[in-house]
């Protein structure tokens, strides 16, 4: 029973996509609960997230290939991203006209770059209903946070398929990791296009509407 508490609690602490708010594991207080070992993330090269991409566009997964776009343009979460309109999504603009409401009700614009403006253009081609939400289910309602899961794991697996590398474990929190991660050490293809070298720490964790610095360096590799 115990142990079964520990998991939940340590669910909650891990992935902050289902469980905003939780920032520790209350279980580590509570005495003859073991302690499990901390569930390792996910990482993507910034080169394999190309790669997926492009198979995405080729394949004319265009709604996909939005997300990832969005999702690797900004580090936003999962309920963050899902709170985005498509009529948020313009050439001339670089965020999002919509706040939205995310960890611990931080109020913010998503931002977004080249790959979300070229996969959108080819994914709103393809809409042909009145729903204002910027990612639909196969029923044509707003996609959900399963939704959401159940595409970015077919990513991993098809990752996995394509590179021989284990990326089964792939999620959106493992995105965001990698956005980071790729950010700091300047390997983020917008480290490049926008010719931003590495960024700075503190640059960073303002980008992923961290309060500390601290935090923001949990998330690298």
């Amino acid at each position: 029973m115990l142990s079964a508490v520990h998991m939940m609690l340590e669910m909650a602490s891990d992935d902050d996509d289902l469980y905003e708010d939780y920032d520790r594991n209350a279980s580590e207080k509570i005495k003859g609960v073991p302690k499990n070992p901390v569930r390792e993330i996910t990482f993507v090269s910034d080169e394999h997230i190309k790669m997926l991409y492009d198979k995405l566009m080729k394949e004319e997964r265009y709604k996909e290939a939005t997300l990832l776009g969005i999702l690797y343009d900004s580090g936003v979460r999962r309920n963050e991203v899902l709170q985005v309109k498509r009529t948020d999504i313009a050439d001339d603009k670089n965020c999002t006209d919509t706040v939205v409401i995310g960890k611990r009700s931080k109020k913010f614009k998503v931002i977004y770059f080249s790959r979300t403006k070229e996969a959108f253009k080819k994914y709103e081609a393809t809409r042909t209903d009145n729903v204002e939400a910027l990612f639909i289910n196969a029923e044509g309602r707003p996609a959900t946070a399963n939704n959401i899961y159940d595409w970015i794991k077919q990513w991993g697996d098809e990752l996995t398929e394509t590179t021989g590398e284990d990326y089964r474990g792939l999620t959106c929190h493992s995105l965001r990791h990698c956005y980071i991660d790729n950010l700091l050490k300047g390997t983020h293809y917008l480290c490049k296009e926008l010719n931003l070298g590495s960024v700075p720490l503190e640059k960073v964790k303002v980008l992923a509407h961290h309060e500390n610095s601290d935090t923001t360096l949990k998330y690298s590799n």
